[in-house]
């Protein structure tokens, strides 16, 4: 479900600038443009989108500063932007804040002009919302979003972003409404395929598993070979149908268009409804596929100790060792392979022994017994 407030592509689109909008903005902001602060702007959107750089895109910022009108907030609107996109999500919120603040005295001083001031402070509301999001301050970041629905109802990423953070806050059903709307609004957009695929989740989580199914079908439609084909297996796995279950998550290893989604997950979940039937080498084949694409996966340690769970059904003691010896190195803190290392070591186990020389004591354990 796409409901972590990483808003990966929701930031993205925040962090990046447009040319023309950027353009805009900076002239209405300064008293006569010039070679050199055509040249400056020219400079700060070819570093857009280039990883690190911040403190050059400030410095150009900062050099910007002379040619800006007294007090006018697109300079600190940007260095906001340009601080969220490195993480700096404290130090955006400062920028944002000032930003907000001169666009006030602007307003209060009588230099309005309407559109270009109601998208700045619209901007800063919903920039604020997200660094806020990034924080874990989510009742505050809901507070922002809302001030930027009041400017622009019609925007499709302001509902996308207030419904995940109802996601975090428990609130289902105001979540369900911001989705719906987003399906409503812009219905071919990534961020419909987003909506349906969070819908299926919260109708599942209400074990409303025919609209589930459906919302699920959207997603696919929208997003051939996104995560919906996921989802829609891990509804099957959760209704015990096993064979519908695979068929789906082998869809979902076919490719996907969204780099938040880990096809290891799909292999996992196919190896392990395998498993269930019985079907121990195809399991292993997908577990071996986890291993392959996905080493860094969150499930690893189950992956490997369903692999010493099938080898033991198979009286493949080895194998069974192997995957064990990995179980070890991949738990730092020991507790969750702590039973590992008492049952085939003992006393014997050495962390700085190589794999193959782990194994090697284990057999000698096993042919002692």
């Amino acid at each position: 479900m796409h409901d972590s407030i990483g808003f990966d592509e929701i930031g993205k689109k925040f962090a990046t600038l447009s040319p023309d909008i950027f353009k805009k903005m900076m002239e209405e902001g300064v008293k006569s443009p010039t070679k050199k602060f055509t040249e400056l702007m020219n400079r700060l959107i070819e570093l857009d989108g280039q990883e690190g750089k911040l403190d050059e895109k400030i410095s150009c910022l900062d050099s910007l500063d002379e040619f800006a009108k007294p007090g006018h907030p697109a300079p600190w609107y940007y260095k906001g932007v340009y601080n969220y996109e490195q993480k700096n999500y404290e130090e955006a919120l400062k920028y944002l804040d000032k930003a907000y603040e001169l666009e006030k005295n602007l307003v209060r001083d009588g230099n309005y002009n309407q559109q270009f001031d109601d998208d700045m402070v619209e901007n800063i509301w919903f920039g604020k919302s997200i660094a806020l999001g990034e924080l874990g301050r989510i009742e505050e970041a809901l507070t922002c979003i809302d001030q930027a629905l009041k400017l622009n109802r019609t925007e499709t990423v302001s509902w996308s972003t207030k419904g995940k953070l109802h996601i975090q806050l428990g609130q289902r059903e105001g979540a369900m409404r911001c989705f719906t709307k987003v399906t409503e609004m812009d219905p071919k957009s990534h961020l419909a395929y987003e909506a349906w695929d969070n819908l299926g989740s919260l109708f599942t989580q209400q074990r409303n598993y025919e609209k589930a199914f459906k919302c699920y079908d959207k997603s696919i439609e929208l997003n051939p070979i996104g995560e919906g084909w996921y989802n829609k297996g891990v509804l099957f796995t959760e209704l015990d149908k096993h064979e519908e279950a695979i068929e789906c998550y082998d869809k979902a290893t076919k490719g996907s268009a969204d780099p938040e989604f880990d096809q290891g997950d799909a292999w996992n979940n196919m190896g392990v409804e395998f498993h269930k039937l019985g079907k121990h080498e195809e399991a292993l084949k997908c577990y071996d596929k986890v291993i392959e694409i996905s080493p860094t996966n969150e499930k690893i340690m189950h992956v490997w100790a369903n692999k010493a769970e099938i080898f033991e059904t198979l009286d493949r003691d080895n194998e069974v060792f192997y995957c064990r010896i990995k179980m070890i190195r991949l738990d730092p803190d020991r507790t969750r392979a702590s039973l590992a290392i008492e049952a085939v070591f003992g006393d014997s186990y050495d962390e700085n022994l190589s794999d193959e020389e782990l194994l090697k004591i284990a057999l000698q354990r096993l042919a002692k017994k």
